[in-house]
């Protein structure tokens, strides 16, 4: 078969063709959603990492030359999370130019709390192995947390908050809000940059003579489900393989199409009235809030929003219906507290307010 060279490579066209029709097998089975799913996070990974020296007179050895050259790497990544807060991590490799054999080994790796697995294009299993213990406690602690929270591993834009700004505080930060929405967090050798309004983070922390020794930036967006998700984290630190500060390195991390869907059993669970829970989304939001209601909850309830001072902001009545919506454009930005009541009962759901 004719092959071509591509970044030093030789890259045979079928082979592409073959390794993305078994690639769309794959994906088709694994998004047919188990039935206790929780929620599933769907995002392509593309990372970028480059490396720039301080030291114009230094001269790298032809093997530290060729550890200097810049990597992309493009993953597909899957985040199950089961309803008892099981994470199984699922990476399609789609790309990776520091290595030759990216489109066939290994083709797909699989995380789980206990196990690592890599398989080939065909589905083959060509490795797995054990996680550390130290790494199963990890994941133990984490699901444990969850349980007890109720919380998820979504990643969050952290809003400035009086909540948050209490807790910064209390750590020994000083806040200054400046122009444009941003806050200004300070303490010791660290700063920390929110921007509620355009939805970006930077951290900068300083070494004793004032040098930046880690920056990092995160920047947000609103996706077409109306989530609030991650789009692009740069950093930049030095690289551990040389003397501090003599060569950095900047690592650039771009989220195609990252969406939360909530499976079904999410949606069975509240049907069945576990906990007598509810869903509300988006969240944040800046108008609407959406309520979803099942098991002992659909019929007429009253709902009262509380500000985290304990005050009622704002009190309503829901009709009897599975789906109800709440006004709360009047509401200023910040982080509230919902209340659901039914009889004798209530259901508490905390949301952010754009």
């Amino acid at each position: 078969m004719r092959t071509f060279q591509r970044s030093g490579r030789s890259y045979r066209p079928w082979g592409g063709i073959v390794h993305l029709c078994l690639m769309a097998i794959s994906f088709s089975r694994l998004f047919a959603q188990p039935a206790d799913l929780q929620y599933r996070i769907v995002c392509t990974e593309k990372t970028e990492t480059y490396y720039f020296r301080t030291d114009p007179d230094w001269v790298p050895s032809q093997m530290e030359i060729a550890g200097l050259l810049p990597v992309v790497i493009v993953d597909s990544v899957v985040k199950d999370v089961s309803l008892d807060n099981r994470i199984t991590t699922t990476t399609f490799h789609l790309e990776n130019s520091s290595n030759q054999d990216w489109m066939v080994t290994p083709y797909k790796t699989v995380i789980t709390e206990a196990e690592l697995s890599t398989y080939d294009v065909g589905n083959k299993l060509l490795r797995q192995y054990k996680l550390p213990n130290t790494i199963i406690k990890s994941g133990q602690q984490i699901r444990n947390t969850l349980n007890a929270t109720g919380g998820d591993i979504v990643p969050d834009f952290p809003y400035m908050t009086d909540a948050l700004k209490s807790q910064l505080e209390t750590s020994g930060f000083s806040i200054v809000k400046l122009p444009a929405g941003v806050f200004e967090c300070t303490a010791d050798s660290v700063r920390l940059y929110i921007n509620n309004k355009s939805l970006w983070t930077e951290t900068l922390k300083y070494r004793p003579d004032s040098t930046i020794s880690h920056y990092e930036r995160n920047v947000f967006v609103k996706n077409a489900l109306d989530q609030v998700v991650p789009a692009v984290k740069v950093v930049r630190e030095p690289d551990q393989r040389f003397e501090d500060g003599m060569v950095y390195r900047i690592t650039i991390t771009t989220y195609g199409d990252y969406k939360v869907l909530y499976g079904a059993g999410a949606r069975l669970a509240a049907a069945e009235g576990q906990d007598g829970d509810i869903l509300i989304f988006p969240n944040p939001v800046s108008e609407w809030l959406s309520i979803d209601r099942r098991g002992n909850y659909t019929a007429a309830c009253s709902y009262t929003i509380y500000d985290w001072s304990g005050r009622i902001l704002q009190q309503g009545e829901l009709a009897a219906a599975t789906e109800g919506k709440v006004d709360v454009s009047r509401l200023a930005e910040g982080q509230y507290l919902l209340v659901v009541m039914q009889d004798n009962d209530s259901i508490r759901k905390s949301f952010v307010k754009l």
